[in-house]
């Protein structure tokens, strides 16, 4: 659990989530939004990428696709967040990135990492409203 809080706090020093801070011995008060811009922010970074990528992607890109993401996760449905890796470990694992509701495999990628962001979302979503239902 440390190390889980260590990792929270550090995307919170990248910026992740976008929110003001509101000094010390001050509790937080997070947006669902918020939440799920953490979730793909740890999501990259299980996927290889650096803390500092992540927090960019979950900051920039996300911005743009995360709501389609929620109402994917809302009905059910696969929204997949994929890179596609170059063989060189020296390459930056962010080029490739991309994001879809049409889960495939493209003909012309022979690696690609993907994540179903939507599930992921569904089961923050699940355990939310388990910890909300345990608080009544």
């Amino acid at each position: 659990m440390a190390a889980f809080r260590a990792k929270l706090r550090h995307l919170r020093n990248l910026g992740v989530p976008p929110i003001a801070r509101p000094g010390s011995g001050r509790q937080v008060a997070y947006q669902q939004s918020d939440v799920y811009r953490i979730l793909v922010a740890l999501e990259l970074e299980i996927l290889g990428f650096t803390p500092k990528t992540a927090a960019s992607a979950a900051l920039g890109v996300a911005s743009f696709w995360l709501p389609e993401a929620e109402k994917a996760a809302k009905n059910g449905k696969p929204f997949q967040l994929r890179s596609y890796p170059k063989f060189s470990l020296r390459q930056n694992l962010s080029d490739g990135l991309s994001w879809t509701s049409k889960p495939s495999f493209p003909k012309d990628a022979h690696r690609l990492i993907s994540i179903d962001i939507a599930k992921s979302i569904r089961a923050v979503d699940d355990w939310l409203e388990k910890l909300a239902a345990n608080k009544s």
